[in-house]
């Protein structure tokens, strides 16, 4: 597989304990394509250059696995994209890397290092050179230098590079105003086994034909848990007509039918919106989508037009049933509207998903009780309760004590509680986890529903019987 003309490799690398063991599960979880190389990808070929990627994370690859694909490349250069969950793993990688060929340079990009770049490539030696924030010019602009005859970084704007044993950052990139004309369709066929590789959870999907589409960048609210470092607050969207020939594309070659708008907020424009509706009605697509919205963003007249054009499910941003804990996210949710619109959804025929944090520093037993009792009053199809991660990049994290900087940020996955919040004891802030979640997964129509997604489809089934035969073997 070495290719001289290879330009670069680009990773997702595994996530914590991924990149070491591989769980029994991985088959009936989500498996979402890494957009962000995905796009990388692209603009890299329409500018001349070749890439290839390694997913990791969606093919379940450990950090073994993940390295002998990459000796097999023998790339000259190496590109990882990681969060703050799979940051170490990266770290790990490009210095096993650089044991087996001293002279690759390791860059690395993504949320992790753009929240905090110099403490990264301070506790990560193994970096040679950061591209913060969007990636596309940046690593075009930085991979043509290194190919070139001239070494100076300094007047590459968004990296951080090591010169004489100092970390060197360069002035900061201006965001992609004009996304449509800058960036070109995305190439599906870069992604080794695509779409057969990228699967939806078992329990929330109409189809397992599906494919994740970004459509804007930056998000306009406030909500300061939300680390935003990449896109920024400025939002910027991609055109009703290029979205849609995404969608005809997927559609023809690989016979998708349904489609995952990973927006942080798709309906933030409301006549994008409406033109993205009209042309899939118009176009007779016949496609099934599922999105994130705000509840502010909708109106009866929208949810309307969402179905008509195939929207499938809607995830809402409700967070908790407390206004102390909105207010202290800094989020301008009514809950009495949330309610309204999350209800006139559901009622519509689109199904609807309750996005939930529990465990922030402001938490105590009366308003997780609140939480449960605003979930009394909405038609919610599902939640997904997280566990509050005070993230790199929000002012939560400043707030944590920790004695090992690298190991708490394997934990900040929504899915391990921190010790942020000193209200509650840990373990009875695991209870009370557990407790808003039988709440609401006792009820007979919910877990019927769920148990129709899993039986109502042959895939489903089949991956669900690998992971009870994968945990009896425990392979």
């Amino acid at each position: 597989m070495n290719d001289n003309s290879l330009d670069v490799l680009l990773v997702n690398p595994p996530s914590g304990s991924a990149g070491y063991t591989k769980s029994p599960w991985r088959y009936v979880l989500s498996s979402n394509v890494s957009y962000g190389l995905l796009s990388l990808s692209s603009y890299l070929t329409k500018h001349g250059m070749n890439a290839a990627i390694i997913d990791s994370s969606a093919h379940s690859y450990t950090n073994a696995e993940t390295l002998e694909i990459v000796k097999r490349y023998d790339p000259a250069c190496i590109a990882f994209s990681a969060t703050t969950t799979s940051i170490s793993n990266a770290a790990y990688l490009c210095s096993r890397i650089k044991e087996l060929n001293p002279e690759i340079i390791t860059i690395i990009g993504g949320s992790h290092v753009s929240s905090i770049p110099e403490r990264t490539m301070q506790l990560f030696k193994s970096f040679d050179i950061a591209v913060l924030n969007e990636g596309e010019l940046t690593l075009s602009e930085l991979l043509k230098r290194l190919k070139s005859s001239r070494s100076d970084l300094s007047d590459i704007k968004g990296i951080i590079f090591r010169e004489n044993s100092k970390l060197i950052r360069t002035a900061p990139r201006q965001f992609i105003e004009n996304l449509s004309d800058t960036l070109p369709l995305p190439d599906w066929s870069i992604l080794p086994d695509f779409p057969k590789a990228y699967q939806p959870p078992i329990f929330f999907s109409p189809s397992s034909r599906v494919a994740t589409l970004v459509t804007s960048r930056g998000c306009p609210y406030s909500c300061n848990f939300c680390n935003k470092s990449v896109f920024g607050n400025n939002y910027r969207s991609f055109t009703a007509e290029y979205i849609i020939e995404c969608i005809k594309i997927l559609s023809r070659d690989y016979n998708i039918n349904y489609f995952l708008f990973y927006d942080d907020n798709f309906t933030v424009d409301k006549q994008r919106l409406t033109n993205i509706c009209d042309l899939i009605i118009k176009s007779n697509l016949n496609i099934s989508f599922s999105c994130d919205a705000h509840v502010n963003t909708l109106t009866p007249e929208i949810i309307i037009l969402l179905k008509r054009a195939g929207c499938w499910s809607i995830s809402f941003g409700l967070e908790s049933g407390s206004r102390k804990i909105l207010e202290s996210f800094g989020k301008t949710s009514d809950l009495e509207k949330a309610r309204d619109i999350v209800n006139l959804t559901h009622s519509n025929g689109i199904r609807t998903k309750g996005l939930f944090i529990l465990g922030s520093p402001e938490e105590t037993l009366g308003t997780i009780d609140e939480t449960i009792d605003f979930i009394k009053n909405l038609k919610l199809s599902t939640i997904n309760l997280s566990k509050f991660a005070p993230y790199p990049g929000t002012k939560y994290y400043d707030m944590l004590q920790h004695d090992n900087e690298i190991e708490l940020w394997d934990t900040l996955n929504g899915t391990t509680f921190t010790d942020i919040n000193k209200n509650i004891p840990l373990d009875i802030l695991e209870k009370e986890y557990y407790r808003v979640l039988k709440y609401f997964y006792n009820n007979k129509h919910v877990f019927a529903e769920h148990l129709g997604y899993i039986l109502g489809s042959s895939n489903n089934v089949l991956r669900l019987s690998k992971s009870f035969a994968c945990k009896i073997a425990h392979c």
